[in-house]
């Protein structure tokens, strides 16, 4: 691994990274839950964590999970930010659709070095959030937090903003553009359907049904009532 660079093996820093996204939820990470979300076996997952364990990036309790050292979340920070930069540059200026930025950051992050991260940051102006919503690590790794919460929790007749995907999903983001949300969007939701928890949303003078799996990954703020 080259250090100076910044730049780390690529399945490493999957790993890592994905290690980071899961802990928001619940931490630590269990095997089975990393390995389903990197689509490998537990076996490999398994594997993986003796390797990231033993370079020090992650602390593994057996039977408890997996949490990251200071040094693998630096590293997962600093990935991020390079994802959701070149996610901003991508959907921004190449004008590549929303539910394709992702693939394609994907690659260019594991090619950019600190040097390249800098210069593109510069020529960004900084940007808070990528095109998901999310928010974008600073250089010295701080994340900003929003107040949220997800859209399957409000109450009919309650106001809010979409400010966040939490999923990125390819065929989930085509059809979220397809029905016009995106972060930004404005809803109200008009019903709640208490028999499979799903709930009727009025966005720009449209009412869309959305099941509780898709509410669930959009996160909103809330309009004081």
């Amino acid at each position: 691994m080259e250090k100076n660079s910044g730049i780390i093996k690529e399945t490493y820093g999957d790993y890592l990274k994905t290690i980071y996204e899961l802990s928001l939820k619940h931490s630590p990470v269990s095997t089975s839950a990393l390995a389903k979300q990197m689509q490998v076996t537990d076996a490999s997952a398994s594997v993986m964590i003796r390797r990231l364990s033993k370079d020090s990036y992650v602390v593994h309790v057996p039977y408890q999970g997996v949490t990251l050292t200071e040094e693998g979340e630096r590293i997962a920070l600093s990935l991020l930010r390079r994802h959701r930069l070149w996610e901003v540059f991508l959907s921004k200026f190449l004008k590549i659709p929303l539910a394709n930025v992702h693939q394609y950051a994907e690659l260019l992050e594991h090619a950019t070095d600190n040097s390249l991260e800098d210069y593109l940051a510069t020529f960004l102006k900084e940007p808070e959030k990528d095109p998901h919503g999310n928010p974008i690590p600073t250089k010295d790794g701080q994340v900003s937090q929003f107040s949220s919460c997800r859209l399957v929790d409000l109450l009919e007749n309650q106001s809010a903003e979409i400010l966040q995907f939490t999923d990125e999903d390819p065929d989930l983001l085509r059809y979220l553009h397809e029905l016009g949300i995106k972060p930004g969007t404005h809803i109200t939701v008009e019903k709640r359907i208490p028999y499979d928890n799903s709930i009727l949303i009025n966005a720009d003078k449209n009412n869309i049904h959305l099941g509780s799996k898709i509410a669930s990954t959009l996160m909103v703020r809330a309009y004081s009532t």
